[in-house]
């Protein structure tokens, strides 16, 4: 059960990791585009562009997204089960 939960840990951080690129990725076109309209290319960023850039981000933020998720209900599992041991060694005289 552990092995499990540490395989999906890592493949949530690898998900967040990897859109992360893809946003810097469409990021750097984006702005590499707006520089060259600042110096005097008439296009500017391509809505192709822009969409991924959107996407990009969109991408990002769910796996952050299911990243707290995750995290967040490991969390309270480990919480409850350490309130659940400690009433019981009180309960025990400890």
């Amino acid at each position: 059960m552990v092995r499990k939960r540490v395989e999906r840990l890592e493949a949530l951080r690898g998900a967040v990791a990897a859109s992360h690129a893809a946003v810097v990725l469409a990021r750097g076109k984006v702005i590499e585009a707006v520089g060259d309209k600042l110096c005097g290319d008439p296009a500017g960023p391509a809505q192709e562009d822009l969409k991924a850039l959107t996407q990009a981000r969109e991408g990002e933020a769910s796996a952050k997204a299911r990243l707290r998720s995750f995290v967040s209900r490991r969390t309270r599992e480990l919480i409850d089960k350490a309130r659940f041991n400690s009433s019981r060694a009180r309960a025990r005289g400890r």
